[in-house]
């Protein structure tokens, strides 16, 4: 089932919250033993109970993509790690994308299948499904399966979704939402990559001129 833009963005915090919601990355860090639902009457699952592996390619700006979707993610209870080692625990992948080189977008394609065969919920994010929506989604009349059938997708200006791709891929559900819109706020929850660098957004986009470039059709 494809569920496309029809919730409503997060609300927004209070600027005590704001501060609050700045998470430090724990170097070295590992998962913790899982942890069961518990009562008879608990939902499909609680974030609580599972782990999310993410994975990032690209530039600085994709960098701080993500650090948005791990503070998303982290307050929403899930547990996230950016640790390889922590790949092959986690229920669940999401893979940040970046589209300026071949070699780049092929590992994330062959990471993004890789994670599918293996029975993980993935969710692909970034530069390549955002320029190239039919890598995940089928143009309509088109009966072939797209490259990565069955893995849930939000775009660059759907940050603030993460949290719903990975509930609905974590329950089977196959979630896209690529739409335009705003640009997510830079008062998300947060969760630094690396604990003493703060990442700040400046600017977007670009002004078109290099016919080679790929970046501008996404971003």
């Amino acid at each position: 089932m494809d569920i496309e833009d029809l919730t409503a963005p997060p609300p927004s915090t209070t600027r005590g919250e704001k501060e609050a919601l700045v998470l430090p990355k724990t170097r070295g860090a590992r998962f913790k033993p899982a942890r069961g639902c518990g009562a008879a009457d608990a939902p499909a699952f609680l974030p609580e109970t599972k782990r999310v592996y993410l994975k990032t390619f690209g530039c600085s700006h994709n960098a701080s993509d993500s650090e948005y979707m791990a503070g998303l993610l982290a307050a929403e209870g899930y547990e996230v790690s950016v640790e390889a080692a922590d790949a092959a625990a986690a229920d669940a992948w999401v893979i940040n994308s970046c589209t300026v080189k071949d070699p780049s977008q092929a590992a994330f394609v062959r990471d993004a299948k890789k994670a599918r065969d293996q029975g993980k919920a993935v969710v692909v994010a970034g530069c390549v499904v955002q320029g190239d929506r039919k890598i995940v989604k089928a143009p309509a009349g088109d009966s072939k399966p797209p490259l990565l059938d069955g893995v849930s997708s939000i775009g660059i200006k759907q940050l603030g979704r993460v949290g719903e791709a990975v509930a609905a891929a974590l329950r089977g559900e196959t979630f896209h939402a690529l739409g335009a819109g705003p640009l997510p706020a830079l008062d998300l929850p947060k969760r630094r990559l690396q604990e003493l660098v703060e990442i700040v957004p400046l600017s977007t986009g670009c002004l078109g001129a290099c016919t080679y470039c790929k970046t501008r059709h996404a971003r």
